[in-house]
């Protein structure tokens, strides 16, 4: 059985580019257009890892990261920011927010590295 990865994306060329990406890997994909969504999705079902873009309509990824941290339930899941502002500043930032890893959206093969790694 695949790995099921939750991803969070608004923009829909990037998220099917990705999609196919992870599938062509190995994994299961689901995608949600923002941090809302991703939230109701949790509720009914526990992936066993997410990936984030930052700049998401409404709330941000940051803000997902914190609720999904604060939440007995999915606090452990491991969670990837993939983003193009993944700079050493900003990948400190996510990190001291909770994230696992934070990943340029310029690097695929190191997002598949990672979740490697967090699954």
């Amino acid at each position: 059985m695949a790995i099921e990865i939750l991803l969070v994306e608004d923009n829909a060329l990037v998220a099917v580019s990705l999609s196919r990406l992870l599938q062509s890997a190995g994994y299961a994909c689901t995608r949600v257009a923002n941090a809302e969504q991703a939230i109701e999705y949790l509720t009914r079902t526990m992936p066993r890892l997410i990936i984030s873009d930052l700049a998401l309509p409404g709330m941000n990824g940051v803000s997902l990261l914190k609720r999904v941290r604060a939440d007995a339930r999915t606090a452990a899941l491991p969670f990837i920011i993939y983003s193009a502002s993944c700079d050493m500043e900003n990948t400190e930032v996510f990190r001291q927010a909770g994230a696992t890893a934070c990943c340029s959206k310029y690097k695929p093969e190191e997002l598949l590295r990672l979740i490697a790694g967090a699954c």
